[in-house]
């Protein structure tokens, strides 16, 4: 038996005595316990390697297993749907990770566009989305977004984390209710077409 399942036993069955006594309901309705705490556990665990790899972006957005899924709320043969489906599972073609397919070490995957301004960032999705500095790639679109997604927010009494930031904005959407979940979804993806437009003039 694994360890995080002992815990898990260990959390449950207290009182070791009680649980030898114990007949085929009590047993039953423990097992039950243990089945859902370890998958909780499998759970977390799972969101903790996720949360400290390439696949962090998506683990701040969607920040529980139940949150509402992004991609449902779009086309799936829109550039939009596309386009945030590689966001959310970081195969972009953002400096963080072309740089992981060059071996760049992390702190060296800068944005060009910040480096013309004299300004050292990390290139990646919380960057874009203006968590780390005012970055010049999409800066009218970003500013847009952030204000539209400020207004739902404040209708659904949500406040944001951040006055300046599209990012921590963003990390509020999943508590929002299914349809500001599609209109903000819907917001976003525009917003990081516009980005990859930019990129993809600035090549």
């Amino acid at each position: 038996m694994k360890l995080f399942e002992v815990g898990v036993f260990d959390m449950i069955f207290a009182d070791y005595d009680a649980a030898v006594a114990w007949d085929g309901e009590n047993w039953k309705c423990k097992c039950k316990l243990v089945r859902a705490g370890v998958v909780q556990l499998e759970a977390d665990r799972l969101r903790n390697v996720l949360s400290c790899g390439k696949h962090q972006w998506l683990i701040r957005v969607l920040p529980r297993w139940d949150a509402p899924r992004p991609l449902n709320f779009l086309p799936g043969s829109s550039r939009r749907h596309k386009v945030l489906k590689r966001w959310l599972i970081s195969e972009h073609d953002l400096v963080v990770e072309t740089g992981r397919y060059a071996r760049t070490p992390r702190h060296n995957r800068l944005c060009e566009a910040c480096l013309l301004l004299g300004q050292n960032h990390i290139q990646d999705e919380a960057h874009m989305l203006g968590a780390t500095g005012d970055c010049p790639i999409a800066w009218v679109e970003r500013v847009a977004a952030k204000h539209e997604l400020d207004m739902m927010l404040m209708a659904e009494e949500v406040a944001s984390m951040d006055t300046d930031s599209l990012q921590h904005a963003v990390e509020q959407v999943h508590l929002l209710s299914e349809e500001s979940n599609r209109l903000a979804w819907s917001l976003v993806a525009s917003f990081l077409v516009a980005v990859e437009d930019e990129l993809e003039v600035a090549k």
